[in-house]
């Protein structure tokens, strides 16, 4: 290249940067495109909550398979079609409802555990309240739902492993509480009180099929059964 074209050619683009950062335009677009990205993917994300708390208390309240799946979106203010490009099938919704339960079950217990102002026993008396609270308004067709899910005869094992994921962390925190206070039998192991933990659930899960079995009644004896479940855990009356 001659000289003096590049002398020129050379000026035309410092007069070019100049006229960009005059009109302060540097990098514009693309900070507009990640906003826009950003608000879609919010957007995203409140439609699939909102679909999720409508079908938790739609299933919890009415049940699972008494509800329709119009009927949860209806009440979301989505469209079917919108539904089912977040949850693909009824079951995969009700999989996800059952996913976050969980999960949230074990934040709230998370944060009265970590309570240094809550003994031993108002954390065992705590749990029994929450649980048979919220076990009597649980509909028992969700009930029903529930066990055949975490046994896997369903398909899905993502709520078996939420509920497993948190299960060990969740009694040995207790555990450890129970017996630094002295209100746990000495004699009894840690690896002893998980398998008790495990029967006590594995119950449930094995004779839901049995045909004297009947979900109905867990309503009325799960207050009782959560009482001999929590004293029997602490090998004594806590």
């Amino acid at each position: 290249m001659n000289y003096n074209i590049f002398i020129v050619h050379l000026l035309k683009r410092r007069k070019a940067v100049k006229r960009i950062l005059r009109k302060k335009v540097f990098f514009r677009v693309p900070v507009l495109k990640a906003g826009k990205n950003m608000k879609r993917v919010l957007k995203k994300q409140q439609v699939a909550n909102r679909i999720l708390q409508t079908a938790t208390q739609m299933f919890t309240q009415e049940g699972y398979h008494p509800t329709q799946v119009a009927a949860v979106a209806k009440r979301a203010h989505v469209s079917k079609v919108t539904l089912y490009k977040y949850y693909p099938s009824k079951l995969d919704l009700g999989n996800a409802v059952l996913v976050r339960i969980i999960e949230d079950g074990y934040a709230a217990y998370g944060r009265f555990l970590d309570d240094p102002d809550m003994d031993f026993d108002d954390k065992l008396r705590t749990i029994m309240s929450v649980e048979t609270k919220s076990y009597q308004r649980l509909n028992m067709d969700f009930v029903q739902f529930v066990l055949t899910n975490l046994q896997g005869k369903l398909g899905p094992t993502s709520a078996a492993q939420a509920y497993n994921a948190g299960k060990k962390h969740f009694w040995l925190v207790l555990i450890k509480q129970g017996r630094a206070e002295g209100k746990i039998d000495p004699h009894i192991s840690d690896d002893s009180l998980m398998i008790f933990a495990d029967m006590f659930i594995n119950y449930f899960l094995t004779h839901q099929y049995q045909a004297d079995f009947d979900v109905t009644k867990l309503k009325e004896e799960g207050p009782e059964l959560l009482q001999l479940f929590f004293y029997g855990f602490v090998g004594k009356q806590a």
